[in-house]
């Protein structure tokens, strides 16, 4: 068995509520054990007894739950490094976007062509760390923003919530 965190998205949010006594049996019946939800903003943690596919659990979710719900998956080891190599160096408020490919190289460039000052962008592998040094409400950027400039499917979860999943699989 392996142990892997799901990153839901769009989870609890305009309207589709999912609650972990509906996610936890749905991650069950596709075969999964040792099921967790952490926060209500759709982060799962299991154990597989094979590689898992991303699509396969949101189709298997979209049939327990009634509405399609896009998933990205990391490892511990893969969570722990995006937690432990901030490129900020702390400073700011960090978010990091999940996706399920490397970014493309020009992503950071079209983010800053179309943000603010507030905002900073690094590109690592599958993720995209966002760096706001303002309030939120100074970026230039909400998710769908984000995702639509990328040109991929993305989920993004602040640094801190990212950092207590990251505790409890220690």
């Amino acid at each position: 068995m392996t142990r892997h965190i799901a990153l839901l998205r769009a989870v609890n949010v305009g309207g589709r509520t999912v609650k972990k006594a509906d996610l936890i049996p749905a991650f069950e019946q596709m075969g999964f054990s040792g099921v967790w939800t952490f926060l209500a903003s759709g982060n799962v943690v299991f154990d597989a007894p094979a590689p898992p596919s991303p699509d396969a659990i949101a189709a298997g979710l979209e049939a327990a739950l009634g509405f399609p719900i896009p998933t990205f998956l990391r490892t511990p080891d893969e969570l722990f490094a995006v937690v432990d190599r901030d490129p900020f160096d702390g400073a700011g408020t960090r978010y990091v976007a999940f996706g399920h490919a490397p970014l493309d190289p020009g992503v950071v460039a079209r983010l800053d062509a179309k943000g603010s000052a507030v905002d900073r962008f690094v590109a690592r592998g599958r993720e995209l760390h966002w760096q706001i040094t303002g309030g939120f409400s100074d970026s230039a950027f909400q998710g769908p923003t984000l995702e639509r400039l990328a040109g991929v499917p993305l989920t993004a979860r602040k640094d801190t919530t990212l950092a207590r999943i990251a505790k409890k699989l220690r």
